[in-house]
């Protein structure tokens, strides 16, 4: 399957504008500031630690906001495919419903998202930090920026805290350098955030399914290797490296690989139990 770009893909709600610019602007300063500042203070810059953990730095920044861009542009709406070519005989055995709100014709496991005004292949949730619904398309690149995030916030914070209490203390300790620990407290909320929704996210993508499927036990699941299969593509060995590198999915996201579930999660329960926009 071809991804297709989306093409007005800035964020348009002023929740999910202030998310993105806080990931946008704020972790690349972070980010500088750890790799020119902190670390040459830490490790001396010829030894073989500083090159890797520098090299690291410049891999998981790169990887954060490619990523978080990729999710972003990538068009996963019934939008990105060729609807009439998709349908089959008989659509309303295989679970396909017309939609109430945009009245077009959308395939199982999709749901409509009110902020994106379209029905989405294998809705997730509608992500405020990328202003845009993660869907069957770009659900890969949601769950590496998420990986990437977390881990790159982990170190980021480990090492601006050593840096500041343990080799400079005397300086940042005082009251009146209470501005100075701006960095560490951001970075401290983006590693919680990170973390959160790594786990609260990730245990879907290990199941094989979304999160309105919880409630069904995941019945989408094909095992491990192959749930990551379907996310990452057939090149999922190379996938996780860079978002620029192609990785075919398996299917379009309208085909359903496994047995159906005795019961399709409701759209207006789903909605009625939670909000969904993290």
């Amino acid at each position: 399957m071809q991804l297709r770009r989306r093409k007005d893909f800035f964020p348009k709600r002023l929740v999910d504008i202030f998310c993105f610019l806080f990931i946008a602007i704020l972790f690349p300063i972070v980010s500088l500031f750890d790799i020119i500042v902190v670390l040459p203070a830490v490790h001396s810059p010829q030894t073989l630690t500083y090159k890797f953990i520098f090299a690291l730095s410049i891999f998981l920044v790169y990887n954060i906001m490619a990523n978080l861009f990729a999710t972003m542009t990538v068009d996963t709406s019934v939008n990105a495919i060729n609807i009439n070519t998709k349908v089959p005989p008989s659509s309303t055995e295989e679970d396909w419903f017309k939609c109430s709100y945009c009245n077009k014709l959308a395939p199982p496991r999709s749901y409509h998202c009110k902020v994106c005004t379209t029905c989405i292949i294998k809705r997730d949730h509608h992500c405020v930090f990328t202003g845009c619904c993660i869907g069957h398309c770009n659900i890969r690149f949601f769950a590496l920026f998420l990986f990437y995030l977390f881990i790159g916030s982990l170190i980021s914070f480990c090492y601006l805290n050593y840096y500041m209490f343990e080799l400079n203390g005397d300086t940042f300790l005082r009251k009146l350098s209470f501005y100075k620990m701006t960095f560490p407290i951001l970075l401290f909320s983006a590693l919680v955030i990170s973390t959160v929704l790594l786990i609260y996210h990730g245990i879907p993508i290990l199941k094989g399914g979304t999160s309105f499927e919880r409630r069904l036990n995941y019945p989408y699941s094909n095992g491990l290797y192959n749930n990551f299969k379907d996310i990452f593509g057939k090149r999922m060995y190379l996938a996780w490296i860079s978002p620029f590198i192609s990785s075919e999915l398996l299917d379009n996201g309208v085909s359903v690989l496994t047995n159906k579930p005795n019961q399709r999660p409701s759209r207006k329960r789903s909605r009625s139990r939670r909000k969904s926009y993290l």
